[in-house]
């Protein structure tokens, strides 16, 4: 499969630049091949997934593209040429490619280009199938290349990036001329208008025409100004971050007055105006105002105790309820922030202060606070707090309006509470699995009878007990160490724990969980915990008897290949002592079929999987094993090109004694005595189809095959059988010189054990 050569538009924008950067590149790239003496020259993208390929010269399939990056990434200097005379020799790159890629690439040149920012932009590539060792002169020579392909990438980028700007500013006057707030472009100065972006008729009636020229003052309520002008507005004194903005009216086209928020800023050449309308805010702020009234009309006849404490000078005056609720004289009415907190209880006091400044600080105008509050004869009751924040315009609190509501009879629901959680421990004491509860610093809350009972502590006291005191240093290390995992977390973890109890490990597994919400109790996990050693006693002797299978198996391959080797040891044998030549032929024969088998057990024995076979790493043993039964004279040269591609048994017999057959009959058919010849064998796989070509320069096919041979010789009966029995298909074609035998089939996923070889 080919890479496409133009890189995607969205990396680069313009087509045309695109089109003339690659026109330039090409040159470049066949200039530096011929310079390396190299098959495969290519400059690709850094892209999020796979490489752009910008330009490429010479073959340039998937494999190669793929190999160069891997390397490329690997020995990446910077900004300077890295080279490779061969791959192979180098570990770290060699790690890093599959056998296919290593074949395509061997020798390795190349630069990679960055960005003024540092960032990665492309990368030059020069690649061979064979190692090269390049004097100082092409190195000089390549270098000189690659320094005029960056000098070209580095232009269309400065190019694409001028472009870009022009685009902005064309879409900073669109966002003028569209912008959804009104947006003035002043004369510094004199204050005139010179632009107004396009939204001011539909807000003000005018239109952009009729506002140019005119004074930006013309269109302020007048005592907006406060004696001041418009040339103080843009002032620094007044200006904050670049910018000032202020609150004013602007007057429409029919003498209506709404409210803006106006940000003021500019430069000696240009003057700024922002207007965001918010009116609607104004008259939001209007009903606040009115809500207050309405509030403190409230308070005048509420029951509550009610409270106004001044945020920023710490005043606090209470309701005439503060003797009714508290018990306070209302000589006390008038008080200060601190008499306040004075008053709440320690244990509550860093609660209540951190939650009434988390309001303040966030956005929020109401919050409900339940602490203990000491009354005048010195006892603490339990209040329900209820604040509600009046803010200032920037959003700073002003005042706390607060009612205190008398909530005592959440001390009747502490006690439902605490009989509750005894109820509950009696159902964990009684539960089947062992239960308990730890804080973060290792003291158990709590632990059932069954805990004591399964850890081997029955009859000791584990509650306020810590796990130093119960276990030895290095076992409750471990069981504080998986607290702490969970509270990092937050999440429940299951743990698999051991311990030694009464002189045996036992084995756990513990769901250990964070335990949140508790009054009085932080940083505690619970946990419950069953024990597991049967059930890892059984696992482990499933798992011996397991292997104990996977040896009896490789044995019983082993010997089944030691038995065929026998038996064609014992063929071979009667084949030297035969005078008969035909017969001699057939014993042969045999012995290569019974020899291919012996292999394929031989294989099995070795391999760390019964299932499958590396079909592909086995074949020159196949093929080394028939050559050597046939004491063949010929000088037959052998070349492979091959897939990695497995078979289970099912499909590994069969189409390893067709291999033995084409073999044989090349060995047999395709050369006389003496003479020389060459077979290649080539292996793919592609969806699931496996594809075997052998291929000779031999005599070729004889004119009568089909009539003498097909169906009549054992070869070709065996050949079709174990086509058929691969429900695959073969072909012999002639070839110029030589023959090519091809086989086509689709693996099966059957398991060995239950081969249907016949």
């Amino acid at each position: 499969m080919m890479i496409e050569n133009d890189i995607d538009v969205d990396i680069l924008s313009n087509e045309t630049g695109l089109k003339t950067l690659k026109d330039r590149m090409m040159p470049i790239l066949k200039s530096a091949a011929d310079i390396c003496e190299a098959t495969t020259a290519l400059i690709y993208f850094h892209m999020d997934s796979d490489p752009g390929i910008l330009a490429s010269h010479g073959a340039c399939d998937e494999p190669i593209v793929s190999a160069a990056k891997k390397i490329s990434d690997v020995v990446d200097p910077d900004n300077g040429l890295s080279i490779i005379h061969n791959v192979r020799d180098h570990q770290q790159a060699a790690s890093l490619l599959s056998d296919l890629e290593m074949d395509k690439i061997q020798f390795f040149a190349g630069a990679t280009f960055r960005s003024e920012a540092g960032d990665n932009m492309a990368t030059f590539c020069i690649c061979d199938s064979m190692p090269r060792d390049l004097s100082d002169d092409q190195k000089q020579q390549l270098q000189v290349m690659i320094d005029g392909a960056r000098a070209h990438l580095m232009f269309y980028k400065k190019t694409e990036l001028l472009k870009e700007s022009s685009k902005k500013l064309k879409s900073y006057s669109a966002l003028l001329q569209n912008s959804a707030d009104l947006t003035f472009l002043l004369e510094p100065g004199s204050g005139k208008i010179t632009d107004v972006s396009n939204g001011v008729e539909k807000v003000l009636g005018y239109s952009p025409d009729t506002l140019k020229g005119k004074p930006f003052t013309n269109f302020l309520e007048a005592d907006e100004l406060e004696d001041s002008t418009i040339e103080q507005w843009f002032s620094s004194e007044k200006q904050h971050r670049g910018r000032y903005s202020t609150s004013v009216r602007l007057i429409d086209k029919h003498d209506r007055k709404r409210w803006f928020q106006c940000n003021f800023s500019g430069d000696e050449n240009k003057w700024y105006v922002t207007a965001i309308d918010i009116s609607d805010k104004k008259e939001a702020e209007q009903g606040v105002y009115e809500l207050k009234d309405k509030l403190k009309k409230i308070v005048s006849v509420a029951t509550d105790l009610i409270y106004e404490l001044d945020w920023a000078s710490g005043d606090l005056s209470w309701g005439d309820e503060l003797t009714d609720v508290l018990g306070y004289p209302n000589s006390e009415k008038f008080v200060d922030y601190d008499w306040w907190l004075d008053k709440i209880h320690p244990d509550d006091l860093e609660q209540v202060v951190h939650d009434v400044e988390l309001t303040m600080e966030g956005d929020n105008q109401k919050s409900n606070l339940v602490y203990r509050i000491r009354t005048f004869d010195g006892l603490y009751k339990y209040v329900m707090n209820r604040i509600y924040v009046d803010r200032n315009e920037d959003g700073t609190p002003d005042t706390i309006i607060g009612a205190i509501v008398d909530v005592s009879e959440l001390v009747e629901i502490e006690e439902k509470a605490f009989r509750n959680k005894k109820l509950l421990e009696e159902l964990a004491d009684n539960a089947w699995s062992a239960t308990w509860i730890r804080d973060a610093n290792g003291t158990f809350v709590f632990a059932n009878d069954k805990f004591r009972s399964l850890l081997g502590l029955s009859g000791k006291k584990v509650v306020d007990k810590n796990l130093y005191d119960l276990f030895d240093s290095e076992k409750a290390s471990q069981f504080k160490a998986n607290d702490q995992k969970v509270l990092e977390s937050g999440e429940p973890i299951v743990f698999e724990e051991q311990l030694r109890v009464n002189g045996k490990v036992r084995y756990y597994k513990t769901n250990i969980f964070p335990i949140k919400g508790v009054p009085g109790l932080k940083q505690i996990v619970g946990g419950v915990a069953i024990d597991v050693t049967e059930e890892k006693e059984s696992r482990e002797m499933l798992q011996d008897s397991l292997e104990e299978k996977n040896i009896l198996l490789a044995e019983i391959h082993h010997r089944v290949k030691n038995n065929l080797a026998v038996v064609s040891g014992m063929m071979e044998l009667q084949a030297y002592s035969e005078t008969d030549e035909r017969v001699q032929e057939k014993l042969y024969d045999s012995t290569g079929r019974i020899k291919t088998m012996a292999t394929i057990h031989e294989l099995l024995y070795r391999a760390s999987s019964f299932k499958n076979l590396r079909l592909d790493r086995n074949i020159e043993q196949l093929i080394t094993n028939i050559t050597d039964t046939y004491h063949s004279s010929i000088d037959l040269e052998l070349s492979y090109d091959m897939e990695s591609v497995e078979l289970n048994i099912n499909d590994a017999i069969p189409c390893s004694l067709i291999l033995n057959e084409i073999v044989t009959n090349i060995l047999k058919h395709a050369y006389d005595d003496g003479d020389s010849g060459t077979m290649h064998i080539s292996l793919i796989e592609e969806d699931g189809t496996v594809t075997l070509k052998i291929r000779d320069d031999g005599k070729g096919l004889p004119d009568d095959l089909d009539e003498e041979d097909s169906g009549t010789s054992l070869g070709m009966e065996l050949i079709q059988t174990l086509t058929s029995q691969l429900h695959g298909s073969y072909s012999y074609t002639s070839l110029d010189e030589g023959v090519e035998f091809k086989l086509i089939f689709d693996k099966t996923e059957g398991k060995g054990s239950s081969s249907n070889f016949k």
